[in-house]
């Protein structure tokens, strides 16, 4: 991959995940602001990542049968930057999830896209490395947007922010144009044809570990914003566990990616599954902020595996379906997100924070397992 690509992706990247990872944490608590109760929260940001499920899958089957991909980035950039301001105008939580949802549905279309330019253009020998660079990304994302979103939010409150977000967005078409779009080989109407018969078992195995995994992750990001701020913490110090997490881990995602060009990748993400389980099981004992912090450090630690992910995908998956078998890779985290925030808001109404935050620890657990599952099925030695 080019020099000018890569940093091209990478200052889109930043854009993405600044504005989405510094925004996750603060969208529940406008949600009760608004009016919502802890329910009505957790189910319309699961609603959202449903939308980011099906714009994920969605473009990438749109990418490997029209191959139109560069217009739909930039299409889908200019209509984010409009949702975001459409959620500064939101005067309920009803209006608010649906601008939200619709925010999501188009920065799934972006991700996907980003992903696949990316398998598009790296070189089997560099997939890791490439991958780790992009997933930098989101620890910047984190740091930048936690540092300074909820102080914004404090300050000029919630309207004010989403406007600010939107016209940052607009650095997303506008660096756009210059991408470069790797066209594939074969004809994209074959592509869309053979694209769900070449995924195979041991692919759908690696998909459901992740799936598993990022439940757990994402239930655990819900649940500490909602005991944070039952514990009455200020959105600045609830976003401030984004930046403690984006500040530790950020240089992981390509140490990760690196070391999986030169070892097995699997093995690397169970080490990172590890991690966010020990995060979620501390999350049941944390009451101060520093606690909070080492929880969100531990959570992301398997998050940053995500690079090593979709080079593991990129090898995996037949040629004639990487942007298919990219897609589903990323709506891992989408379903996981419907999953997560729909099961986490209920439990937590239901049954409490400890025995809800216990249930998420044991996900990334079994992940572990599933992966072996997937190393047997690919014909390799396991995690």
């Amino acid at each position: 991959m080019s020099k000018i690509q890569l940093g091209l992706l990478f200052a889109i990247g930043l854009v993405f995940w600044t504005i989405s990872n510094g925004m996750l944490p603060l969208l529940p608590v406008y949600s009760l602001q608004l009016g919502a109760d802890v329910s009505f929260a957790g189910s319309f940001l699961s609603f959202s990542f449903l939308m980011l499920t099906i714009s994920t899958i969605l473009t990438g089957w749109l990418a490997d049968k029209y191959q139109r991909r560069k217009a739909m980035f930039i299409a889908a950039g200019i209509l984010y930057s409009l949702a975001l301001a459409l959620m500064s105008r939101a005067t309920d939580q009803w209006q608010f999830a649906v601008f939200t949802s619709l925010a999501w549905f188009l920065f799934g279309t972006g991700v996907a896209l980003v992903n696949i330019f990316a398998g598009a253009s790296a070189g089997e020998g560099e997939r890791g490395k490439i991958f780790g660079i992009l997933a930098l990304t989101g620890g910047f994302g984190l740091l930048m947007g936690g540092l300074l979103l909820g102080r914004i939010a404090d300050a000029f409150g919630y309207p004010a922010l989403l406007l600010m977000l939107a016209a940052l967005g607009l650095l997303w078409p506008i660096l756009g144009i210059f991408v470069q779009d790797e066209q594939l080989d074969l004809p994209p109407e074959e592509k869309a044809e053979r694209a769900w018969g070449s995924i195979d078992r041991g692919i759908w195995a690696f998909l459901g570990a992740f799936t598993l995994a990022w439940t757990g992750f994402f239930a655990g990001r819900l649940g500490t914003s909602f005991i944070m701020e039952s514990l009455g913490f200020s959105s600045a110090a609830i976003s401030s566990t984004s930046t403690a997490a984006g500040a530790i881990t950020l240089p992981l995602p390509a140490i990760f990616g690196w070391l999986s060009d030169r070892t097995d990748r699997l093995r690397i993400i169970a080490f990172g599954f590890v991690f966010g389980a020990l995060g979620l099981g501390m999350l049941v004992f944390a009451s101060d902020l520093w606690q909070f912090w080492l929880v969100a450090i531990l959570i992301t630690t398997m998050s940053a595996v995500i690079g090593v992910g979709f080079a593991h995908m990129v090898d995996a998956a037949p040629d004639d379906s990487v942007g298919m078998g990219l897609s589903l890779f990323q709506s891992t985290a989408w379903v996981a997100g419907i999953v997560g925030f729909l099961a986490a808001g209920y439990a937590i109404d239901n049954i409490g924070f400890a025995p809800s935050t216990f249930v998420a620890a044991v996900l990334p657990v079994i992940a572990i397992g599933v992966l072996a599952v997937s190393a047997k099925l690919l014909g390799r030695t396991g995690p």
